[in-house]
C-alpha cells in the first residue's frame, strides 16, 4: 500500500514536467514548426527544452519536500531547535531557471534556525546554484582573458 502511494505521489509530482514534454512534442509536430529553419527549431527546442529541465528540477524538489521526514535538529552549539515549520521556501537560480525549494525549518528564538534539506541538497547559502556560479566564473574568465591578453603575450590565444 505504501509503495502504491509513493508511486502515485511520484507520478503526480512530475505532472508539470510531463505536461511540458507533451507540449514540446506537439510543438515539434505542428504545421508552423514544419516550416521553420533548423536555426529556428534549435531556438525553440532550447527555450522549451530548458523549461522542461527547469520543471523536472522543480518537480523533483517538490517530491523531496513531500518526502522529507521530521528530525531532531541542533544548531552549531548543539542546542535543540524545538520549534518547527512544515513549509519554508527559498528561491534558487539554477542553470535551467528559477526554482522554489520548499523544506522544513527548525528554529528556536535566540538560537537560530536550520533547514536539513538544504544540507542534503548541498545548497549554497545564497540564491545562485553551484552550476550558475561555475557558468558565471567561466564567462568572467573569458572576458578577463580577452581584456588582459594584449598585455601578457603568453595568454594571447592567437599565439598559443
Amino acid at each position: 500500500m505504501e509503495q502504491d502511494r509513493r508511486a502515485e505521489l511520484g507520478l503526480e509530482a512530475f505532472r508539470s514536467s510531463r505536461d511540458q514534454f507533451e507540449k514540446l512534442v506537439e510543438l515539434m509536430d505542428a504545421e508552423a514548426t514544419r516550416k521553420m529553419s533548423h536555426g529556428e527549431l534549435e531556438d525553440l527546442l532550447s527555450a522549451e527544452g530548458f523549461e522542461l529541465l527547469r520543471r523536472l528540477l522543480q518537480d523533483h524538489l517538490v517530491l523531496r519536500a513531500q518526502r522529507e521526514q521530521r528530525v531532531v535538529a541542533l544548531n552549531c552549539d548543539r542546542i535543540e531547535l524545538s520549534h518547527h515549520r512544515q513549509s519554508s521556501e527559498r528561491k534558487l537560480e539554477s542553470v535551467f531557471g528559477t526554482v522554489t525549494v520548499t523544506r522544513r525549518c527548525y528554529y528556536k528564538p535566540d538560537a537560530g534556525s536550520a533547514h536539513p534539506l538544504d544540507v542534503e541538497l548541498n545548497l549554497p547559502g545564497h540564491r545562485y546554484s553551484h552550476g550558475m556560479e561555475e557558468r558565471v566564473a567561466e564567462e568572467a574568465a573569458k572576458v578577463l582573458r580577452t581584456a588582459i591578453s594584449p598585455q601578457i603575450p603568453f595568454l594571447d590565444p592567437q599565439i598559443a
